[in-house]
């Protein structure tokens, strides 16, 4: 049954899987509480490229895309920043949250997104999705459904050269 249902979840993240490009030139900010029960306000990486990254622990394919975030981040080290939204699933906790990230030496910074206002700010509708900001955090596009090392790479090189 729950194999069943994790092939449900990944097919249903491939058909929603799509790249917009995003027209509005506003630049983003928004804080929250890191998993470590730290403020975090988006202004700390002001001057980098951004990627926001929105995910849960019990979502096969967000889980399936932290290494890729992970070897991103060391490929490019002082270029560009990660940023976890961890959804308030009621499958996960944050401690589930922390001991994934974890196992997959994910350092990057995750904020615990508890009343959904973050999700809501960005109308996200599917996991995992991908919000990709340029140096002055601007959106320059958001990728939903699993995102490959090809297709990351691709995209990150666009924030980078912005």
């Amino acid at each position: 049954m729950l194999k069943n249902i994790i092939k449900f979840l990944v097919l249903l993240s491939l058909f929603t899987l799509s790249c917009n490009n995003i027209t509005d030139k506003e630049s983003i900010n928004f804080s929250g509480i890191t998993l470590e029960k730290e403020n975090f306000d988006l202004e700390e990486f002001k001057g980098f490229p951004v990627i926001i990254n929105f995910w849960y622990p019990s979502c096969p394919p967000c889980v399936k895309e932290i290494p890729n975030l992970v070897e991103s981040l060391k490929k490019n080290p002082n270029k560009i920043k990660v940023l976890g939204v961890l959804h308030n699933s009621p499958f996960d906790s944050e401690d589930t949250a922390k001991e994934l990230l974890e196992n997959f030496n994910a350092d990057y910074i995750n904020v615990f997104d508890q009343d959904g206002k973050i999700e809501n700010q960005f109308s996200i509708k599917v996991f995992p999705t991908s919000i990709f900001l340029n140096h002055e955090h601007q959106i320059t596009k958001e990728w939903s459904g699993y995102l490959d090392k090809k297709k990351l790479e691709e995209l990150i090189k666009e924030i980078i050269i912005q």
